[in-house]
């Protein structure tokens, strides 16, 4: 998902890493994304989160001002 190629020749004290994910398609419900980091430098165990979300349906749209609105 996200590769790091550090481009200096000393270790930076600290790293931060962004990432993007798309829900797009996901339905409404409760949900749980769980994170693995592994350092392939320290050769450690990874480092694991679990983050819980909801998604909510969406809201229909509210009609344009002069929309003619049927019943």
């Amino acid at each position: 998902m996200l590769d790091y190629h550090p481009k200096s020749t000393k270790p930076p004290a600290l790293i931060y890493l962004r990432n993007t994910i798309s829900l797009k398609g996901l339905k409404p419900g409760d949900y749980e994304l769980i994170i693995i980091l592994h350092d392939e430098i320290a050769k450690g165990p990874p480092a694991t989160q679990a983050v819980k979300f909801r998604v909510i349906p969406t809201l229909a749209p509210a009609p344009a001002s002069g929309d003619k609105v049927t019943r």
